[in-house]
């Protein structure tokens, strides 16, 4: 059984008009913009963070698991990265 496996995209930048912060949007129509991803696979995203204190706290710092597209800022795409074999989640 093949199982398929995605990269999740998401847009950093609040949409326009929050904060007089120039958006994505903005940016995408210079083929520019900052954004986030995640690696879907059996129903789950491992995702990646960091503690914006810079205190290092291992609970906010490095690699999570998150329901599909529900990591960091606003989801934008999915783009499917291939198939693999394997049947089952992992224990995590």
């Amino acid at each position: 059984m093949t199982t398929p496996v995605y990269v999740n995209v998401y847009k950093l930048i609040p949409e326009e008009g929050k904060g007089g912060q120039l958006s994505n949007d903005a940016l995408e129509l210079i083929k520019m913009g900052v954004y986030h991803a995640g690696v879907e696979i059996l129903d789950q995203e491992y995702s990646f963070g960091m503690d914006p204190t810079g205190k290092g706290d291992p609970n906010k710092d490095g690699t999570f698991v998150v329901r599909p597209k529900t990591a960091v800022g606003t989801f934008k795409e999915q783009v499917l990265l291939g198939k693999v074999n394997i049947k089952e989640k992992a224990e995590v």
